[in-house]
C-alpha cells in the first residue's frame, strides 16, 4: 500500500535535507593551517648591556620558523658558530640542520634559552593550507630533517630563505628561479612579504598577530605591519 505524504511532511523533509547540506558544507569549510613565527632582531637597550645578552645577527637578526602542529615547529639553524661566510656544496661540510622543536624551544632560540617569552617582540602569520599542501609539507619536513639539503651560510641559505623555500615548495609564496637567499636575506624581509599579503588579502584566511617586546632590548622595526 503506497505511503501518502502530505505537503507538511514534504516540507519537513526538505528542511531536514537542507540542514544536513548546510552542516556538511560548514564541515567541509574547516581548513588546516600553519603559523610562520618570527622573533625580531634586537640588541640590549642602554643600561641593560650587562644583564641582556647579545644575540646572533643583532638588529638585523632574529629568527623565523614554521609551526606545523600544536607543539611542533620546523626550524632551520646553524650547528656551529661562527657560521660559514659562503655556503659549502658538499653535505659532509654543512654546518646546518632542519629540526623539529617545541613551541617553547622555538621562542627560546637564543642563549641563554631561559628568558620570559612574553618579553620577546614577536609575530605570527597564520596561513590556511589544503590537505594536499599539508601532505607535501609533511613529506618535505621528513626529507629535510633526515637529510639537510643545504648549508647554513651568511652569503647563502639562512632561516628566512630556508623558511621561504618550504613555503615556496608547498605553493604558499611565488617561486623564484634564482637566489632565494638574496631576495630573502633577512628575517624582516620575509616578515614584510607575509605581512603585506595578510594586509592585502584579509578575506583569504591569513591572520597576522604582533606582540610588543620588553624595554630591556632595542627591537628592530618593520617596513610593513
Amino acid at each position: 500500500m503506497p505511503v501518502k505524504c502530505n505537503v507538511g511532511m514534504v516540507n519537513k523533509m526538505k528542511l531536514i535535507i537542507a540542514c544536513l547540506l548546510i552542516a556538511t558544507g560548514v564541515t567541509a569549510q574547516v581548513k588546516d593551517s600553519i603559523k610562520v613565527v618570527f622573533i625580531y632582531g634586537s640588541r640590549p637597550s642602554r643600561g641593560y648591556e650587562a644583564s641582556e645578552p647579545r644575540w646572533f645577527g643583532g638588529m638585523r637578526g632574529g629568527h623565523t620558523a614554521i609551526q606545523s602542529g600544536e607543539d611542533k615547529v620546523l626550524s632551520f639553524r646553524s650547528t656551529k658558530y661562527p657560521c660559514h661566510i659562503f655556503r659549502k656544496k658538499k653535505p659532509k661540510k654543512f654546518r646546518s640542520t632542519w629540526e623539529y622543536r617545541t613551541v617553547k624551544q622555538a621562542w627560546q632560540t637564543f642563549p641563554p634559552h631561559r628568558y620570559n617569552i612574553d618579553s620577546l617582540q614577536r609575530a605570527e602569520v597564520i596561513i590556511p593550507i589544503t590537505s594536499e599542501q599539508r601532505h607535501k609539507l609533511d613529506s618535505i619536513a621528513v626529507a629535510y630533517v633526515n637529510n639537510t639539503p643545504y648549508d647554513y651560510a651568511f652569503l647563502g641559505t639562512r632561516c628566512a630563505s630556508a623558511t621561504y623555500d618550504v613555503l615556496q615548495e608547498i605553493g604558499i609564496v611565488p617561486a623564484h628561479k634564482h637566489g632565494n637567499w638574496l631576495r630573502i636575506f633577512t628575517v624582516r624581509a620575509l616578515r614584510k612579504r607575509l605581512f603585506k599579503h595578510a594586509n592585502k588579502q584579509p578575506g583569504d584566511g591569513w591572520v597576522k598577530r604582533f606582540y610588543k617586546g620588553g624595554g630591556s632590548r632595542k627591537w628592530e622595526r618593520d617596513f610593513v605591519r
